[in-house]
């Protein structure tokens, strides 16, 4: 449990979806939330079927679609919320528009990959709240791949969650334990206890967009993608023959070594009048000249217009025209691969993107970022050297099968450093938590994260209510992050720093309401002033599921 046994009676949550992330969510609901979950889904036979079905307080509603009966039968009507999971934008919206219209009111937790159409969806939807799990997921392989700890989401405060021997200042631990799964962990500790995990304060994240993504050209390097392997034999070609015609003609001339140049050049490449003063080895050379220029002035302007047309399609493709180093290569181009690279970008990293599958939804978002993208089966090793793994930072894995992943990983790992690139860092997206930890134990820089494992904990959060606005994991356990708005007759008038309860509640920090004459609107530190709360206020705080439960209870 994430807090302190209640004798609450328990809620009830309705949970549709049949995948990773919605036997991830009904875990959390039926175990650290204390609630009843009714998952309704087309196939009771199915692996996360199966799991799902096996799980305490847990009830499977086989039914082809998520329609008005099966809701009903689910217990759509006297739910706390109803928790959308599918992988389908367009179903999850026509479910979320059927339980508003048949139950209004009902908390709505929706899955939704474009966020411009989950805007639109809690802009419509009352107690509809839409998310991404890859959106989730996504910060967090970033900050593996970049060896950073991980960002805390609250407004107008810089803080990670890190190791309780960070060099960063530490504001609170989080977590106290061995690190053992098997031995029990204590959020929120105070005393003596030995963290395992800290809140820390940490510099500014650099919020300026970065410079748009372009291409450095030089003159070598446009003359090296024009010039292509076909362009290259046909110049080596005339270069040798004009080298041996002007010889030829220099040994006839007696030695006039300029004049032999000269004549070679000219008939190689376009022919000129017989001369009569040449003798027999001047003759048959430019005779030869003239006939193999015949043949190789078309080759040489076939291939240079080839060389063009490649450069020009390697450009507009976004394909890499030169070497690369220091970056991230992000494999698998889907949803949470599109997020993985957006993220990069956004923060100014160098990415090389890589995918089999050239209409995947990704490669054009890495196009439009100028992301260089490689076609390719990244199991291969060549296409990882097109990536330049070999001076790669870190290669981020996020294809959808188990075993293709961990192939590719593997074969990353194979591919050989360039000296001075330091130790490649390896992140794989892994859905079984043992054969994360054994891969991680067999191979220590590679790190193994499961993408529904990450969004999990948000999603089951929010179901909860819209004020948890962030969520802290670590092994069983999880930590709420919340926006508590002060009330007149609820904490209005009371000190925050009078409302942190050891083991249960931590107040992080206080945002003042906005006055109507003109001040307030700041976020404070709650332990440096004397300022007692004020209706409108909000108040941020880390806390258990049933410490935030008794905080809200405050404001009623």
């Amino acid at each position: 449990m994430v807090g302190d046994s209640s004798d609450a009676p328990r809620r009830h949550f309705v949970v549709c979806g049949d995948n990773p992330l919605a036997y991830r969510v009904t875990l959390a609901l039926c175990t650290r939330y204390e609630g009843t979950v009714r998952v309704v889904l087309a196939d009771p036979a199915s692996t996360y079927a199966v799991l799902m079905a096996g799980l305490p307080h847990v009830e499977v509603v086989a039914a082809e679609r998520a329609d008005a009966a099966a809701l009903e039968r689910a217990g759509a009507a006297h739910a706390d919320a109803v928790a959308l999971l599918q992988q389908d934008d367009g179903g999850n919206v026509d479910t979320a528009l059927l339980v508003d219209e048949r139950w209004p009111g009902t908390r709505l937790v929706v899955r939704i990959f474009d966020d411009d159409l989950g805007a639109s969806l809690e802009k419509h939807i009352p107690g509809c709240q839409a998310m991404s799990s890859s959106g989730f997921a996504a910060p967090e392989i970033v900050a593996l791949a970049l060896r950073e700890p991980t960002r805390l989401h609250v407004p107008d405060r810089n803080l990670v969650i890190t190791h309780p021997h960070t060099p960063l200042p530490v504001i609170a631990p989080l977590f106290a334990g061995s690190g053992h799964r098997s031995d029990p962990v204590r959020p929120l500790p105070a005393g003596d206890d030995l963290p395992v995990r800290v809140l820390a304060a940490a510099p500014p994240e650099d919020t300026a967009p970065p410079a748009p993504r372009r291409p450095r050209r030089t003159t070598l390097r446009t003359i090296g993608m024009v010039a292509g392997r076909n362009l290259r034999i046909a110049l080596a070609v005339v270069v040798v023959l004009v080298v041996l015609g002007t010889a030829a003609i220099a040994q006839s001339t007696g030695g006039d070594w300029p004049w032999a140049m000269y004549v070679s050049i000219l008939t190689a490449l376009g022919g000129t009048d017989p001369d009569g003063t040449l003798g027999l080895l001047g003759r048959t050379t430019h005779v030869l000249l003239t006939v193999v220029g015949v043949a190789v002035v078309p080759l040489v302007t076939a291939a240079l217009v080839d060389g063009v047309v490649r450069a020009r399609l390697l450009l507009d493709r976004g394909e890499l025209t030169e070497p690369m180093s220091g970056h991230v290569v992000v494999v698998g181009l889907g949803d949470l691969g599109a997020r993985v690279v957006s993220a990069l970008a956004a923060r100014g990293v160098d990415v090389v993107a890589v995918d089999r599958d050239e209409q995947a939804r990704g490669v054009a978002v890495a196009r439009e970022l100028q992301v260089p993208v490689v076609i390719g089966d990244a199991r291969v090793s060549a296409t990882l050297r097109a990536a330049y793994t070999g001076d790669a930072r870190a290669v981020v894995v996020v294809t959808g099968g188990t075993a293709t992943t961990i192939g590719i990983g593997f074969a990353a790992d194979a591919v050989d450093r360039t000296d001075g690139a330091g130790e490649l860092r390896v992140v794989l997206r892994v859905f079984d938590e043992g054969l994360r930890t054994r891969l991680q134990r067999k191979a220590p820089h590679f790190r193994c994260v499961s993408a529904s494992h990450l969004a999990a904990p948000r999603f089951a959060a929010a179901t909860l209510g819209q004020d948890v606005i962030d969520t802290i994991p670590y092994l069983d356990r999880v930590l709420l992050v919340a926006g508590i708005e002060v009330t007149d007759d609820g904490l209005a008038r009371r000190f925050a720093r009078d409302l942190e309860e050891p083991g249960a509640v931590k107040v992080l920090a206080l945002h003042t309401a906005q006055l109507d004459g003109g001040g307030g609107g700041r976020t404070i530190d709650p332990g440096l002033t004397a300022r007692p709360l004020r209706p409108r206020d909000t108040l941020y705080v880390i806390a258990t599921t049933d410490g935030l439960r008794r905080l809200r209870q405050q404001t009623r």
